[in-house]
C-alpha cells in the first residue's frame, strides 16, 4: 500500500513540474531565448592589387566578430566568403536559408572594390560591389534589403569599397578602385561588457554605411582598408570609455577620421523603444 502511494505521489510530482515547465513558456518573454549573432563576412581577396589589404580586413573583421559575441553574449553563427568561395549565387543563397529570430543580430560585411554607373539613380548613394571572380555586381542597398526583410532586431551593414562612377557596361578599373595608400568606475571588463550590450543588445533597427559617398573612392593599405581599421578603433574607444556609448559618436569620429582621404556615408535607421 506504502509502495503504491509513493508511485502515484512520484507521479503527482512529475506532472506537477511538467505543468509549471509549460506554464513558464507562456509566462516569461521570448528573450530569456539564447540570440544569436549572424555574420556574413565578404571579402574578396582575389580583387586585383587590393589583395593583401583585403586579406587584412578579413583577418580583423574574425577576430572583431569573435569580441562582440563574448562580450554581449549571442551565440556566433559565421559565413565567410573569400577567395574562390565568393560568387553571388552562393551569397545569396545563404541569405534566403538563414533563419533569424527576432532577438537576433546581424552583421554584413564586404571588403573589396567596387562602384557605381553613370545611370544608377542618385537616390541610391550606395555603392555597388565588385565580384571579380564573377566580374559582376551586386548592388549594396538590394542586399541590405533582403537582410532588413528577415527582421533581425539590429542589422549593421557595412561596406568599405570604392564608389566613383563608371561608364555603363563597364567593368570597374581595378588599377584605381580602392587604391593602396602608405598608411600614414566599472573595472575595465565589466565596462566594455557594459557597452557592447548597450550598443548591440538595446537597439532595434538597421545601420547602413558606405565606405565612400556617391562618385568616390575608398583607401586601403596593407593593413586593411582606411574605414574598417578607423571604425573599429572608434568602436573600441567608445566600449572602453563612453559612459553613454552610442552608434552616431562612433560614425560621426570614424568620419572625422578619414575626412581627409575618403567621405563615408550612413544611414541610422533605429525604431523608438
Amino acid at each position: 500500500m506504502n509502495k503504491v502511494f509513493f508511485v502515484k505521489l512520484d507521479h503527482l510530482r512529475k506532472l506537477a513540474i511538467n505543468a509549471l515547465f509549460f506554464l513558464a513558456l507562456f509566462i516569461f518573454p521570448t528573450y530569456s531565448w539564447a540570440a544569436n549573432l549572424h555574420a556574413i563576412i565578404v571579402c574578396d581577396t582575389l580583387a586585383p592589387g587590393i589583395e593583401q589589404s583585403v586579406r587584412a580586413d578579413l583577418y580583423t573583421l574574425k577576430n572583431r566578430i569573435k569580441t562582440i559575441s563574448y562580450f554581449t553574449g549571442l551565440e556566433l553563427n559565421e559565413t565567410i566568403f573569400d577567395g574562390t568561395s565568393l560568387t553571388s549565387n552562393s551569397l545569396f543563397t545563404v541569405i534566403e536559408q538563414m533563419t533569424i529570430n527576432p532577438e537576433d543580430v546581424v552583421i554584413f560585411y564586404y571588403s573589396g572594390h567596387g562602384y557605381r554607373t553613370e545611370s544608377k539613380s542618385s537616390e541610391n548613394p550606395w555603392p555597388t560591389l565588385y565580384f571579380s571572380r564573377q566580374n559582376r555586381g551586386v548592388d549594396f542597398y538590394a542586399l541590405t534589403e533582403k537582410i532588413t526583410n528577415k527582421h533581425p532586431r539590429l542589422f549593421i551593414s557595412l561596406s568599405d569599397c570604392c564608389n566613383n562612377i563608371i561608364l555603363d557596361g563597364y567593368i570597374p578599373e581595378v588599377g584605381v578602385s580602392r587604391a593602396l595608400k602608405p598608411m600614414a568606475h566599472l573595472s575595465y571588463e565589466a565596462r566594455e561588457r557594459f557597452n557592447y550590450e548597450t550598443l548591440f543588445l538595446s537597439h532595434q533597427g538597421t545601420l547602413i554605411i558606405s565606405s565612400s559617398k556617391y562618385g568616390e573612392f575608398s583607401w586601403g593599405t596593407r593593413y586593411g582598408g582606411l574605414y574598417t581599421n578607423a571604425f573599429f578603433e572608434n568602436l573600441d574607444l567608445e566600449v572602453r570609455n563612453a559612459q553613454n556609448p552610442s552608434w552616431s559618436a562612433i560614425l560621426e569620429r570614424t568620419n572625422l577620421d578619414v575626412d581627409d582621404v575618403e567621405h563615408p556615408e550612413y544611414q541610422i535607421l533605429f525604431q523608438e523603444n
